[in-house]
């Protein structure tokens, strides 16, 4: 390939991902831009050296701007050496180089079949199904609590199974989390997979009276607590469950109402998610329950 070098301005570069970063994996997604220079063909080469295509090599692109590259290392300490060839409208080659991390392709971990993840619960006693899923776990051990990690409902080995029973859940509608741990026969090492539920029963609610619809720039939200077990509540209104982008109401005691007082919700008929936090008893974890709402038109 014959080359030249630029004289003036910039050259085509990569834009993402931008110099030194990690890649995601054996496949990742480059993005270019000409920088004001006519380019009429672009090739992307990554190698294992400067120059070097012996992972990845595009071949021709005409004048696209953007190459998923396969074949990419994944052990997280090579150097992946990526070369953008470009021609401009008189046929001359030129090229500009970045040095990127290899990424890691995260390990299999094992998959909690039924219940499903985020569902209600039957009762207070549910049969839990998993998977290795390619993990190579050879142990488990089961807990299952008000919080992530917690074990105040159970909390127990299960060997070599595949399945257990657990009992003593509430029947409240709190959320309840599930943390199944496993131990890997290639390391020895603990790991573990989180997933939360739902428990049976009629637990804090927003009151939507009929509409999911909020007004716009304030709204009063109200809840109720059929248990009468809640002692302090907190809540978030944001852009995505769980953010405050609009509100974050500091911690309002036993009051089962809230006007917003920072006249910034939106209008538009767009996604508004409230976050409930509610504490059951001093000392108590908190816990939360989503709520998607849509702004007034």
């Amino acid at each position: 390939i014959q080359t030249t070098v630029t004289a003036f301005g910039s050259p085509p570069a990569i834009q993402s991902p931008v110099q030194s970063s990690v890649l995601n994996g054996e496949v990742h997604t480059f993005v270019w831009q000409n920088n004001g220079v006519d380019v009429i063909n672009y090739q992307l080469f990554a190698g294992s050296s400067v120059g070097d295509n012996d992972f990845f090599n595009s071949g021709l692109l005409a004048d696209a701007d953007t190459i998923a590259a396969v074949n990419l290392p994944t052990d997280g300490t090579s150097l992946v050496y990526v070369r953008l060839w470009y021609q401009q409208s008189s046929g001359i080659w030129d090229y500009t180089d970045s040095t990127y991390q290899s990424g890691v392709i995260p390990a299999p971990e094992p998959l909690v079949i039924t219940p499903q993840p985020g569902s209600v619960l039957a009762g207070s006693t549910v049969t839990f199904d998993w998977d290795a899923n390619g993990s190579g776990a050879t142990q488990y051990w089961l807990q299952a609590g008000s919080a992530p990690g917690a074990g105040q409902y159970f909390n127990q080995s299960m060997g070599q199974a595949l399945s257990g029973d657990i009992s003593s859940l509430p029947t409240n509608g709190t959320t309840v989390w599930i943390r199944l741990w496993y131990r890997s026969g290639t390391t020895g090492q603990w790991q573990f997979v989180d997933n939360n539920y739902i428990a049976s029963g009629i637990g804090p609610a927003f009151d939507v009276s009929g509409s999911n619809v909020i007004g716009s720039p304030t709204n009063t939200f109200s809840w109720s607590d059929p248990d009468g077990t809640v002692t302090s509540w907190w809540l978030y209104v944001g852009s995505q469950p769980g953010g405050v982008q609009y509100e974050d109401s500091g911690n309002l005691g036993m009051a089962t109402t809230y006007t917003t007082v920072n006249n910034n919700l939106p209008s538009g008929s767009v996604a508004v998610f409230a976050r409930l936090w509610y504490q059951q008893g001093e000392g108590g974890s908190w816990q939360w329950i989503d709520h998607q709402f849509e702004s007034a038109p």
